[in-house]
Protein backbone atom coordinates (compact mmCIF):
# COMPACT_ATOMS: atom_id res chain seq x y z
CA UNK A 1 0.00 0.00 0.00
CA UNK A 2 1.67 3.27 -0.76
CA UNK A 3 1.96 6.25 1.40
CA UNK A 4 0.71 8.46 -0.96
CA UNK A 5 -2.84 7.23 -1.40
CA UNK A 6 -3.85 6.08 2.01
CA UNK A 7 -3.05 7.29 5.56
CA UNK A 8 -1.00 4.02 7.36
CA UNK A 9 -2.37 3.28 10.51
CA UNK A 10 0.29 0.38 10.95
CA UNK A 11 2.86 2.93 11.21
CA UNK A 12 1.76 6.36 12.34
CA UNK A 13 0.50 7.04 15.33
CA UNK A 14 -3.21 7.96 13.96
CA UNK A 15 -5.06 5.69 16.20
CA UNK A 16 -5.97 6.27 19.95
CA UNK A 17 -8.91 4.40 21.44
CA UNK A 18 -12.20 5.61 21.82
CA UNK A 19 -14.77 5.14 24.57
CA UNK A 20 -17.59 5.48 22.37
CA UNK A 21 -18.67 1.70 21.38
CA UNK A 22 -18.46 0.93 17.55
CA UNK A 23 -21.49 0.82 15.58
CA UNK A 24 -23.64 1.92 19.05
CA UNK A 25 -27.55 2.09 18.21
CA UNK A 26 -29.81 4.65 18.83
CA UNK A 27 -31.00 4.61 22.06
CA UNK A 28 -34.77 4.64 23.58
CA UNK A 29 -36.24 7.42 22.74
CA UNK A 30 -38.55 8.87 24.84
CA UNK A 31 -42.43 9.16 23.09
CA UNK A 32 -43.48 12.76 24.51
CA UNK A 33 -40.48 15.38 25.47
CA UNK A 34 -40.48 17.14 28.88
CA UNK A 35 -42.10 20.30 28.95
CA UNK A 36 -40.90 23.73 30.19
CA UNK A 37 -42.29 26.96 30.69
CA UNK A 38 -41.95 29.68 27.69
CA UNK A 39 -38.96 31.29 27.39
CA UNK A 40 -39.12 35.26 28.30
CA UNK A 41 -38.32 37.58 25.16
CA UNK A 42 -39.06 37.44 21.61
CA UNK A 43 -38.96 33.97 20.82
CA UNK A 44 -35.97 32.72 18.21
CA UNK A 45 -38.26 29.88 17.42
CA UNK A 46 -41.07 31.11 15.79
CA UNK A 47 -40.46 31.99 12.66
CA UNK A 48 -40.31 29.27 9.77
CA UNK A 49 -36.83 26.80 10.07
CA UNK A 50 -35.94 23.35 10.69
CA UNK A 51 -39.09 21.68 12.54
CA UNK A 52 -39.24 17.80 13.69
CA UNK A 53 -42.78 16.76 11.60
CA UNK A 54 -43.37 14.03 14.01
CA UNK A 55 -43.75 16.71 17.37
CA UNK A 56 -43.50 20.25 15.71
CA UNK A 57 -40.66 20.67 17.70
CA UNK A 58 -38.55 23.60 16.28
CA UNK A 59 -34.82 24.60 16.24
CA UNK A 60 -33.17 27.48 17.46
CA UNK A 61 -32.75 29.62 14.27
CA UNK A 62 -28.68 29.70 15.48
CA UNK A 63 -28.84 26.19 14.66
CA UNK A 64 -31.27 25.95 12.27
CA UNK A 65 -30.36 24.76 8.43
CA UNK A 66 -32.05 27.13 5.87
CA UNK A 67 -30.37 25.42 2.73
CA UNK A 68 -31.46 28.58 0.54
CA UNK A 69 -30.30 31.54 3.19
CA UNK A 70 -27.38 32.07 4.54
CA UNK A 71 -26.72 30.49 8.34
CA UNK A 72 -26.99 32.84 11.46
CA UNK A 73 -23.63 31.42 12.73
CA UNK A 74 -20.26 30.98 11.03
CA UNK A 75 -19.07 28.10 12.73
CA UNK A 76 -15.48 26.17 12.03
CA UNK A 77 -16.23 22.95 13.91
CA UNK A 78 -12.61 22.42 13.42
CA UNK A 79 -12.53 25.15 16.21
CA UNK A 80 -13.81 25.37 19.88
CA UNK A 81 -17.36 26.85 19.99
CA UNK A 82 -15.78 30.43 21.68
CA UNK A 83 -14.60 31.11 18.05
CA UNK A 84 -18.54 31.10 16.52
CA UNK A 85 -19.02 34.60 14.20
CA UNK A 86 -22.87 35.90 14.08
CA UNK A 87 -23.70 36.79 10.41
CA UNK A 88 -26.37 39.39 11.54
CA UNK A 89 -26.49 40.83 14.84
CA UNK A 90 -23.29 40.45 17.70
CA UNK A 91 -26.16 40.35 20.34
CA UNK A 92 -26.71 36.77 19.26
CA UNK A 93 -24.33 35.75 21.41
CA UNK A 94 -26.51 36.26 24.51
CA UNK A 95 -28.56 33.68 22.97
CA UNK A 96 -25.95 30.49 23.12
CA UNK A 97 -27.64 30.16 26.73
CA UNK A 98 -31.02 29.58 25.10
CA UNK A 99 -32.84 26.26 24.90
CA UNK A 100 -31.38 24.37 21.32
CA UNK A 101 -35.37 23.33 20.86
CA UNK A 102 -39.11 24.44 21.35
CA UNK A 103 -39.84 23.20 23.48
CA UNK A 104 -37.05 22.57 25.25
CA UNK A 105 -35.58 18.97 25.72
CA UNK A 106 -33.39 17.41 28.25
CA UNK A 107 -31.34 15.24 25.50
CA UNK A 108 -31.06 15.33 21.69
CA UNK A 109 -29.38 13.02 19.60
CA UNK A 110 -27.57 14.05 16.42
CA UNK A 111 -26.55 12.22 12.82
CA UNK A 112 -24.63 12.06 10.00
CA UNK A 113 -24.04 9.43 7.33
CA UNK A 114 -20.55 10.35 7.70
CA UNK A 115 -20.03 9.53 11.39
CA UNK A 116 -20.07 6.13 13.01
CA UNK A 117 -22.27 6.87 15.96
CA UNK A 118 -24.80 9.89 17.07
CA UNK A 119 -23.55 12.94 18.95
CA UNK A 120 -26.02 12.49 22.33
CA UNK A 121 -26.21 15.80 23.49
CA UNK A 122 -27.03 16.12 27.67
CA UNK A 123 -28.16 19.51 29.23
CA UNK A 124 -25.29 20.72 31.22
CA UNK A 125 -27.33 22.93 33.51
CA UNK A 126 -30.01 20.43 34.66
CA UNK A 127 -32.88 21.94 32.67
CA UNK A 128 -32.47 21.73 29.33
CA UNK A 129 -30.22 21.58 26.16
CA UNK A 130 -28.90 25.00 25.49
CA UNK A 131 -27.38 26.34 21.56
CA UNK A 132 -23.73 26.09 23.69
CA UNK A 133 -24.59 22.30 24.90
CA UNK A 134 -24.90 21.46 21.08
CA UNK A 135 -21.77 23.26 19.48
CA UNK A 136 -19.69 22.29 22.50
CA UNK A 137 -20.37 18.69 22.24
CA UNK A 138 -20.60 18.57 18.64
CA UNK A 139 -17.08 19.86 18.82
CA UNK A 140 -15.84 17.47 21.62
CA UNK A 141 -17.07 14.61 19.73
CA UNK A 142 -15.59 15.55 16.53
CA UNK A 143 -12.42 15.68 18.05
CA UNK A 144 -12.26 11.94 19.10
CA UNK A 145 -9.45 10.12 17.46
CA UNK A 146 -11.53 7.48 14.82
CA UNK A 147 -9.79 3.93 14.92
CA UNK A 148 -8.79 1.81 12.05
CA UNK A 149 -11.78 -0.02 11.55
CA UNK A 150 -13.77 3.14 11.46
CA UNK A 151 -11.46 4.48 8.51
CA UNK A 152 -11.49 1.40 6.48
CA UNK A 153 -15.14 1.32 7.12
CA UNK A 154 -15.85 3.64 4.43
CA UNK A 155 -16.81 1.72 1.66
CA UNK A 156 -15.24 3.98 -1.39
CA UNK A 157 -12.11 4.50 -1.88
CA UNK A 158 -11.92 8.22 -3.19
CA UNK A 159 -14.03 8.96 0.49
CA UNK A 160 -11.08 7.19 2.47
CA UNK A 161 -8.52 9.54 0.69
CA UNK A 162 -10.81 12.58 1.09
CA UNK A 163 -10.90 11.82 4.80
CA UNK A 164 -6.76 11.44 4.63
CA UNK A 165 -6.88 14.89 2.70
CA UNK A 166 -8.84 16.41 5.53
CA UNK A 167 -6.43 14.98 7.93
CA UNK A 168 -3.46 16.82 6.10
CA UNK A 169 -5.24 20.09 5.70
CA UNK A 170 -6.70 20.15 9.52
CA UNK A 171 -3.00 19.51 10.88
CA UNK A 172 -0.87 22.02 8.12
CA UNK A 173 -3.33 25.41 8.64
CA UNK A 174 -1.41 25.96 11.57
CA UNK A 175 1.23 28.61 10.54
CA UNK A 176 3.54 27.48 13.95
CA UNK A 177 5.31 24.33 13.00
CA UNK A 178 5.34 22.87 16.55
CA UNK A 179 1.72 23.32 16.67
CA UNK A 180 1.19 21.87 12.99
CA UNK A 181 3.31 18.96 14.15
CA UNK A 182 1.57 18.24 17.32
CA UNK A 183 -1.95 18.06 15.74
CA UNK A 184 -0.45 15.61 13.29
CA UNK A 185 0.89 13.70 16.01
CA UNK A 186 -2.72 13.54 17.59
CA UNK A 187 -3.80 11.62 14.97
CA UNK A 188 -7.11 11.22 12.41
CA UNK A 189 -10.51 12.47 14.46
CA UNK A 190 -14.42 12.38 13.65
CA UNK A 191 -13.93 15.28 11.90
CA UNK A 192 -11.62 13.99 9.56
CA UNK A 193 -14.62 11.52 8.36
CA UNK A 194 -16.71 14.71 7.52
CA UNK A 195 -14.57 14.96 4.07
CA UNK A 196 -13.27 18.17 4.77
CA UNK A 197 -17.20 19.94 5.24
CA UNK A 198 -16.28 20.95 8.26
CA UNK A 199 -18.60 24.33 8.55
CA UNK A 200 -21.45 23.99 10.46
CA UNK A 201 -24.40 24.45 8.29
CA UNK A 202 -27.33 23.74 11.10
CA UNK A 203 -29.61 20.60 12.34
CA UNK A 204 -32.53 19.47 10.25
CA UNK A 205 -35.01 17.04 10.96
CA UNK A 206 -35.14 13.34 10.50
CA UNK A 207 -37.81 10.58 10.59
CA UNK A 208 -36.21 9.14 13.99
CA UNK A 209 -38.33 11.43 15.98
CA UNK A 210 -38.42 15.05 18.02
CA UNK A 211 -35.19 13.52 19.26
CA UNK A 212 -33.00 13.37 16.52
CA UNK A 213 -31.60 15.75 14.11
CA UNK A 214 -29.16 15.61 11.11
CA UNK A 215 -26.01 17.24 10.97
CA UNK A 216 -25.76 19.48 8.07
CA UNK A 217 -22.11 20.90 7.16
CA UNK A 218 -20.39 22.10 3.72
Amino acid sequence: MSSNKRVRFSNIDLVHELDIPDNSPLPELPDTPPTHKSLPGPSPYKLAGSTSRERGIRVHRLLRFTPSETTAINYDMRNPPHNVRYHFHSRDSYQLNEAATDPPLETLFISSPDLPTHIAVSSSKGRYVTVLDVLEETYRYLRNNISEKEYYSIPDEHDRQMAANAFRTRYSRFLDQRVSQEEKRKGMKKIDLLKGRSIFSGLSATKYGSSVWKLNCR
